[in-house]
């Protein structure tokens, strides 16, 4: 049985591609990893062209999955400030009354 964990809405294209790309270095570095056989010496640095190529990809998503999840961040925390705020404030103007 499969477990499908749902992913954060308009992170799932960043997430897929990161994924992909991870698949495809297993496959390219295991194919540079066994280039010993001169046969394969070709296309072996082709895979290591091509794993550098993903690695790049994989950066450059995860860069932009950071990039969209800061002020995301910092918008929810100055929410929970402004919230703590109001609610500092609230006990101050109960407090006086009293």
């Amino acid at each position: 049985m499969t477990t499908t964990i749902p992913q954060p809405p308009g992170y799932e294209a960043a997430i897929a591609a990161v994924r992909a790309n991870i698949d495809d270095l297993s496959l390219y570095l295991a194919v540079w990893s066994a280039r010993a056989d001169a046969s394969l010496e070709t296309h072996a640095r082709r895979c290591a062209s091509d794993a550098v190529n993903a690695i790049d990809t994989i950066i450059t998503e995860l860069h932009g999955i950071r990039g969209r999840l800061i002020p995301e961040i910092r918008t929810s925390d100055d929410a929970a400030m402004s919230q703590a705020d109001a609610m500092l404030r609230l006990l101050r103007e109960d407090g006086g009354q009293s």
